[in-house]
């Protein structure tokens, strides 16, 4: 009898094993890239295993390798001493599980030309979501900004399933710079962004959400509108030295900002008392330093404003609800659509086209501005084609905030929401 038990207790036992083996063996989700240098780049991934590990290098060969450090069930390889503007290829292990072989680029040198990918809004708009990135993936973006409200509700892990499903198609082989969105604040939100995210640190850095890099000759700087920006605040000083820096680099030809809230909009937004605040303290430093181009969502259809010379975009909305437009006197553009933007900078000129879910262009339009060496041409001189006013004209009656987004019309499938 003793036997018969001592055997049903090992096969327990080796059943159990099994069971828990199983749930910590593979790779639950990515891997995906952040905090890409001309000489850096983190990898991480998804996996309860508590082991891991990534194999790199130039070639398919990948004669490199790296362990990870696991945290929270997320990986973390640090990759250091890397070339500039070189492909790398990779592919991680944990659980007895591998990737399939992905690829990067280091960040370029000043001079050479660099093009990436403008989305936002991705919320819990899945299909939307993924229409967009199946048509990003021909365009081989160098790296990602995202604008912000990653997912709808940062508590609910299964929006975060949902959301690494698409993510996963493109952020595997182009790094994503995401900033906090007003939904990304949701409780669980800058928990999950701390944890997926690793964005290049500076002194004097408020938050982990607040950050700024140089890629080839452009200096990016992510703000984040979730902490105070009013003048005097620690993230308003931080953007003061940030553009300071900036300015002090004779290899930034360019300036480019971006984060949630709109500055001007002509929709639901627009006279929000958080987004006019925004306004207030923001817009005279942008004004002051002489930026190229401000980014935002938000607001999710797709607009163009131009103020004193200075171009803002709302862009990169992938959602299934939408507002509609009610141009201003600084509107050149407002379509309500789902949309993204593929930017190619080259020198001084910063070109952007701006792509319906279906690749038609909404509109195409170059900047040629130096940052640090005055204006070669700072208008913007349309190439393609906002020939259908009717979206301008659209006279749908606006939602005040975020309460009411059911309002909107969820029965087109290329609109946006909040």
């Amino acid at each position: 009898m003793k036997n018969i038990r001592q055997a049903i207790f090992a096969a327990a036992f080796f059943v159990l094993s099994l069971i828990v083996s199983n749930v910590w063996a593979g790779i639950d989700y990515g891997p995906w890239l952040t905090g890409v240098t001309d000489h850096s780049i983190t990898i991480k991934w998804g996996s309860l295993d508590p082991s891991g590990s990534v194999e790199y290098g130039t070639t398919e060969s990948m004669e490199q390798s790296a362990a990870s450090v696991a945290g929270d069930g997320v990986h973390q390889a640090d990759l250091d001493s890397l070339e500039t503007g070189t492909r790398y290829y990779y592919r991680v292990s944990s659980g007895g599980d591998s990737s399939e072989i992905h690829s990067f680029l280091t960040a370029p040198d000043p001079a050479e030309p660099i093009h990436f990918v403008v989305i936002s809004d991705t919320q819990g708009f899945i299909a939307p979501y993924h229409d967009i990135v199946e048509t990003i993936l021909p365009y081989e973006p160098e790296f990602i900004l995202h604008n912000g409200d990653q997912v709808d509700y940062a508590f609910l892990a299964s929006q975060w399933d949902q959301y690494w499903s698409v993510t996963d198609l493109l952020a595997g082989d182009a790094p994503y710079f995401p900033v906090m969105g007003n939904h990304d604040l949701y409780p669980g939100g800058k928990s999950h962004f701390a944890l997926y995210w690793s964005n290049p640190m500076s002194d004097g850095t408020p938050s982990p959400s607040t950050y700024a890099f140089q890629y080839g000759n452009t200096y990016f700087i992510s703000l984040n509108v979730d902490i105070p920006y009013h003048s005097g605040s620690e993230q308003y000083n931080w953007l003061v030295d940030q553009l300071d820096y900036a300015k002090s680099q004779p290899s930034v030809q360019h300036c480019i900002v971006h984060a949630h809230f709109p500055p001007f909009s002509c929709s639901n937004h627009g006279e929000d008392a958080n987004v006019l605040a925004f306004r207030e303290a923001m817009v005279p430093l942008f004004q002051e330093y002489g930026i190229d181009l401000y980014m935002s969502g938000h607001d999710h259809n797709y607009q163009r404003s131009v103020v004193n010379g200075l171009t803002y975009l709302v862009t990169g909305c992938s959602s299934s609800r939408h507002y509609s437009c009610d141009p201003r006197d600084w509107t050149v553009t407002c379509e309500k659509t789902n949309n993204f933007s593929y930017i190619e900078i080259d020198g001084t000129v910063i070109h952007v086209e701006v792509h319906r879910p279906d690749d038609t262009v909404i509109e195409e339009f170059d900047l040629d501005h130096d940052f640090n060496g005055g204006d070669d041409d700072d208008t913007a001189d349309d190439d393609a084609a906002d020939d259908d006013d009717d979206d301008n004209d659209d006279n749908d009656d606006n939602d005040d905030n975020d309460d009411n987004d059911d309002n909107d019309d969820d029965d087109d499938d290329n609109g946006c929401g909040n």
